[in-house]
């Protein structure tokens, strides 16, 4: 493993951190920039992927240091779509594949904070059957997604362009 690579990690571990931590230090208006912590990851993990998953678990373990609120948010949402999306864009070069894996993988991840640990996704509870909330968890899921994979991808070309 290079150098270089390392550093690389190291360097979007702590972008993703300060990313994730915004609502904390600052306000929760600020909730939405939360949403950026995954570009890091993601850069990363398109990188190769190791570095990915360790960029991932360092920021993870950062924020929850700092919020255990967040680390958990950060480990079940922006970091693990980050993460899948850029292996996924590692090994397979169609987006719309990428972007399904990564909703599969993001539905998958917001199922356990909703059902096995009773986490409300959207900020209330939903009186729906459980599969109806799957269907939502999914829909949203993948059009999140590959909205999100398409705009990791600009990021990824615009800095690998300077680089």
């Amino acid at each position: 493993m290079s150098t270089k690579l390392i550093v690389l990690g190291s360097f979007m571990a702590i972008i993703a951190f300060i990313f994730q931590i915004i609502p904390v230090l600052f306000s929760e208006a600020f909730i939405f920039v939360t949403v950026l912590s995954g570009i890091p990851i993601y850069i990363s993990a398109r990188k190769k992927p190791i570095i990915g998953l360790l960029t991932y678990i360092v920021a993870g373990i950062l924020v929850v240091l700092l919020s255990v609120h967040e680390g958990f948010f950060f480990f079940f949402t922006n970091g693990i779509v980050g993460l899948s999306l850029g292996i996924s864009n590692f090994y397979i070069e169609k987006s719309i594949v990428n972007g399904i894996i990564g909703g599969i993988i993001l539905t998958i991840s917001l199922s356990i904070m909703t059902f096995v640990f009773g986490i409300n996704i959207f900020g209330k509870e939903f009186s729906f059957q459980v599969l109806v909330q799957l269907i939502i968890l999914t829909i949203f899921s993948l059009f999140y997604c590959l909205i999100y994979n398409k705009f990791s991808n600009f990021v990824f070309n615009k800095i690998n362009e300077k680089m």
